[in-house]
């Protein structure tokens, strides 16, 4: 399983399958809501978070301001590499 919105068609599918109208009239409904949300929440485009990259102020916090430029550079171009990987 590689992502919560498999996790989530996945037990919606087994909800689908289990919701038979033999169901006690409280486990129908809480199966029905349950279904509802799942299919609501599915419906819904996926949301990707910005990227927000860390501050000068930030990676020199880190290392209590013993960068030099190079290193500096260093993990900014690391910072990057992230960046592209992680933009789909």
């Amino acid at each position: 399983m590689n992502d919560l919105r498999t996790a989530a068609k996945m037990a919606l599918e087994a909800l689908e399958e289990s919701c038979t109208p033999r169901l006690s009239t409280w486990h129908y409904a809480a199966y029905d809501a349950a279904i509802t949300a799942l299919k609501a929440a599915l419906e819904q485009p996926e949301q990707r978070r910005e990227w927000r990259g860390l501050t000068e102020e930030e990676i020199e916090s880190i290392w209590d301001g013993y960068l030099s430029d190079y290193q500096l550079q260093m993990i900014r171009t690391i910072e990057d590499k992230l960046k592209e990987k992680n933009a789909l």
